[in-house]
């Protein structure tokens, strides 16, 4: 929930100013102190033929706008390692976004959810069996899979 979203990311702030104590204290602090944009539907993506530089873009602003605190300290990981975290926060946050909450439950969205979760599942086997991505946030996955060499299991 909300509480240990918040939790975590103030352990984090925490870990990261006592990390980065030296010269990095005033480019966290001015990092940690801005404020979230505020959240915002989900825009339809583009279509496949987007280069990688464009995609790479895309999962970016769908952390920036989903999942703002993760978008922060993704920034301060090294830029080798930032792609593939930025690709698994895109598929963390639309794979939230697919969830039924159980407090705000209304039957017609289970369906939907049902389908948008099948689809990611599609995207995963996808994936792994090296065939052609149609998603945006599918193809850095894919890519952040073959870098790192992730199993599925």
């Amino acid at each position: 929930g909300g509480s240990f979203k918040l939790s975590y990311y103030n352990e984090y702030k925490s870990y990261l100013r006592m990390k980065l104590w030296g010269n990095g204290k005033r480019q966290l602090s001015r990092l940690l102190s801005t404020t979230p944009p505020p959240t915002t539907p989900a825009t339809p993506l583009p279509p496949s033929s987007s280069s990688p530089s464009n995609e790479l873009q895309i999962t970016m602003d769908i952390v920036r706008k989903q999942d703002y605190e993760h978008f922060l300290c993704s920034l301060l990981l090294p830029f080798s390692a930032r792609r593939s975290a930025m690709a698994l926060r895109a598929f963390n946050v639309e794979v939230s976004r697919s969830a039924v909450s159980p407090v705000n439950f209304r039957p017609e969205e289970n369906g939907l959810a049902r389908m948008r979760l099948t689809w990611w599942r599609s995207i995963i086997d996808d994936i792994f069996a090296g065939r052609k991505i149609e998603s945006p946030i599918g193809r850095e996955l894919a890519v952040a899979v073959k870098k790192h060499n992730l199993t599925k299991g």
